[in-house]
């Protein structure tokens, strides 16, 4: 759930250029009989606020199949802030259908169309954007389900990140602040190398998104 909890105060600070930091979870609900939907409440600080008082951020994450890896946020908010309750309408439609196949560089054949969707992710991006690393923990996490071990995620390194969108940006950098994209995420953990995709898409509500996590390969070291 921690993870749960970490993704919606990513997503509130993306939206609302907000830089608030997680701190724990004082309250979990899931909704019975089926525990798919998880009504979490995150105790966050403000790191732009002169007073040390926490807030509280209350966010309603459902994963509705397993074992895909699939998160619908449908609530994401400062209590005690009023929200209108808007179910999910359908998600932006260049990202309807299957995931994409993993891509380590950009398609052989690029065109200039290509070369505009894409961003190949620096050092500097993952030290300014630390939501970089939590996507990449999901994978893991996904990783952790389909086996039987589990690890920490201080075991694992990000070697590459290249992110794909339709959405125009004059400075590539700002690819990172698509609402759409996908993310072809390579990373290293517990002495083997995996590739994964995950794919982010909004419906143009605040506080709703859609991360779908696939894991595509795993090399183990001769």
């Amino acid at each position: 759930m921690v993870l749960y909890g970490r993704l919606g105060v990513h997503w509130f600070n993306f939206e609302q250029k907000r830089k608030l930091k997680f701190i724990r979870i004082p309250k979990l609900n899931t909704e019975h009989p089926f525990s798919f939907s998880y009504f979490i409440t995150v105790e966050v600080k403000d790191d732009d606020a002169a007073a040390a008082d926490s807030l509280t951020l209350q966010t309603l994450v459902r994963r509705p199949s397993f074992p895909e890896l699939k998160l619908l946020m449908e609530r994401c908010r400062i209590k005690p802030a009023e929200i209108s309750d808007h179910s999910f309408n359908c998600f932006y439609q260049s990202f309807r259908g299957c995931m994409p196949t993993f891509l380590s560089e950009l398609p052989e054949e690029a065109d200039d169309d290509d070369g505009v969707r894409f961003y190949e992710v620096q050092a500097k991006d993952i030290d300014n954007n630390d939501w970089l690393r939590l996507y990449t923990e999901f994978a893991l996490f996904q990783v952790c389900e389909a086996g039987s071990h589990s690890f920490l995620p201080q075991q694992m390194k990000i070697k590459k990140i290249l992110v794909e969108t339709r959405e125009p940006h004059t400075d590539p950098s700002l690819k990172l602040d698509s609402m759409n994209a996908i993310f072809h995420i390579s990373f290293r953990a517990n002495s083997c190398d995996y590739t994964s995709v995950v794919r982010r898409s909004t419906d143009g509500i605040s506080g709703h998104m859609f991360l779908e996590v696939e894991n595509f390969s795993r090399q183990v070291p001769s």
